[in-house]
């Protein structure tokens, strides 16, 4: 038997009413208000059986088999009354979920899970389940719950040491990899999940990994990474976009001496840097391109968000770019010549652009790049309405 219990009395009409979500933190892990119905459904569904004890009032609940348009479902009960649900609620969810369901809602509420029978305390609700999956469940409970060994993290994901078939949200399994990390990742933003609490996008939370490898300066997660090859999640990582930092550059180059980065593609952008950092001759405007870039600082010069850094152009820019930001200690924006073929109006969105790189800090294909453009919409909202939010 497995104890889930928490502070507080649990009203039944958390389970007797679809679409309630009512946590007691200011950030819940659930989001849905569903988890402890698909819990109750799935774990009926499997043979197990389970209690509720509140001050209030004991709750067991049961199945109960009715036809429905000439089909068989076995229909959920609560102390003989019926609940809104089947047991082909959550049909495709195995038994670990409903156990991650369970003690997620035991910690929102500030409790925790045992194995055995704990006797309830007075002000407190429990949760018992009986059975033989839910007992594996809690004996394999670091499968389902990261146990922290953090090598680099940043505000957007931790990366801990291991390898893994997962990826975690929040300290939580939220899907499976389509083959074996080499580190694992945690993403500790917020992002969109589906209804079994899976991430959405896997390969969004992957670029969030791909960001942070790609300034560290740490050797170990960077070896890992340089060196992974084809059948190893980190040797399709593409870095699109991203800033390496010169720790990432050097052992690259090391590493490539030694024919041990089992990356091409990363292989690739960092040659790309690398020709990027070559000294290339800086272009002398004059006549209309001249005119262009002038006109293009003075609009953005009235703006909420003018540029501040020195601007040099070139005839062209690794990849065909139109400009790129240099940051640290030296920041400049770089623009091809090319940009300037298409007229005023994308010359000073190359400009914006590269001058937000190097207020924020933050790489393109990022949430953080993202906020960081609609703060900038905001600024110039509010600068038009003189209404500062």
């Amino acid at each position: 038997m497995i104890t889930f219990h928490n502070p507080g009395t649990l009203d039944p009409r958390l389970i007797t009413t679809m679409g309630v979500n009512v946590k007691d933190t200011s950030s819940p892990i659930g989001q849905f208000g569903t988890g402890l119905k698909y819990a109750i459904a799935v774990l009926l569904r499997t043979g197990h059986e389970i209690t509720m004890e509140t001050d209030e009032a004991v709750y067991n609940f049961s199945t109960k088999e009715e036809v429905i348009r000439g089909k068989t479902f076995s229909l959920c009960h609560m102390n003989d009354s019926p609940l809104p649900f089947t047991t082909e609620y959550g049909k495709n969810w195995e038994v670990w979920m409903a156990y991650r369901e369970l003690v997620t809602n035991a910690w929102d509420e500030h409790g925790k899970c045992a194995a055995g029978k704990i006797p309830r305390k007075p002000g407190h609700t429990v949760i018992y389940v009986e059975g033989s999956a839910i007992a594996e469940c809690q004996a394999k409970h670091h499968q389902y719950f990261l146990k922290p060994n953090i090598l680099i993290e940043d505000s957007n994901i931790e990366i801990h040491h291991g390898a893994s078939t997962h990826i975690y949200y929040r300290g939580i399994r939220a899907g499976e990899l389509p083959m074996t990390s080499l580190l694992t990742y945690n993403i500790t933003t917020q992002m969109a999940l589906t209804e079994d609490r899976t991430l959405a996008v896997i390969s969004a939370a992957l670029r969030l990994a791909e960001h942070l490898i790609s300034i560290t300066a740490n050797p170990y997660v960077l070896e890992k990474v340089i060196t992974a090859e084809a059948g190893e999640l980190e040797g399709h990582f593409n870095f699109h976009s991203c800033a390496f930092s010169k720790a990432f550059i050097d052992l690259t180059v090391k590493l490539d001496r030694r024919g041990l980065v089992g990356n091409k593609t990363l292989l690739t952008r960092i040659n790309t840097e690398l020709e990027r950092a070559r000294p290339q001759p800086i272009l002398a405007l004059t006549g209309k391109n001249a005119e262009l870039l002038a006109r293009a600082l003075e609009f953005l010069a009235k703006s909420a968000t003018p540029i501040t850094e020195t601007v040099h152009v070139f005839k062209t820019l690794p990849g065909g770019a139109y400009g790129a930001a240099v940051c640290g200690f030296n920041p400049r924006i770089l623009l091809s010549l090319d940009g300037f073929e298409l007229g005023l109006k994308q010359l000073v969105i190359t400009l914006l652009e590269e001058q937000l790189h190097i207020t924020s800090g933050q790489n393109d294909f990022t949430r953080a790049f993202q906020e960081a453009i609609l703060a900038c919409a905001v600024r110039e909202m509010e600068e038009k309405q003189q209404v500062y939010l």
